[in-house]
């Protein structure tokens, strides 16, 4: 296993531990987790990489309504646009 599949396996392993959990928050690993995405989604679309938007997706999947999915879709529409205006 490659090192970004591993740091993958983990990222949604996480968020999978976050998700079970409840009132989470006012906790540290709540804005641990949320300050994650952000990053990820940020690089996302500044990179335009399809492997970011790949993790992003895993996430995104990995629960019926995600606590972050508003903010997870709106990063993928804003790498859409971009991609589609690298492309023009």
């Amino acid at each position: 296993m490659t090192k970004k599949a591993r740091l993958f396996a983990v990222i949604i392993e996480r968020n999978k531990i976050i998700e079970a959990k409840t009132n989470l928050k006012s906790t540290q690993e709540y804005h641990d987790y949320q300050g994650a995405i952000r990053k990820i989604s940020l690089a996302l679309e500044f990179s335009l990489s399809f492997i970011l938007l790949g993790l992003l997706i895993c996430i995104l999947c990995c629960e019926q309504n995600h606590i972050f999915q508003d903010e997870i879709l709106l990063s993928i529409n804003c790498y859409i646009v971009k991609l589609n205006d690298h492309i023009k």
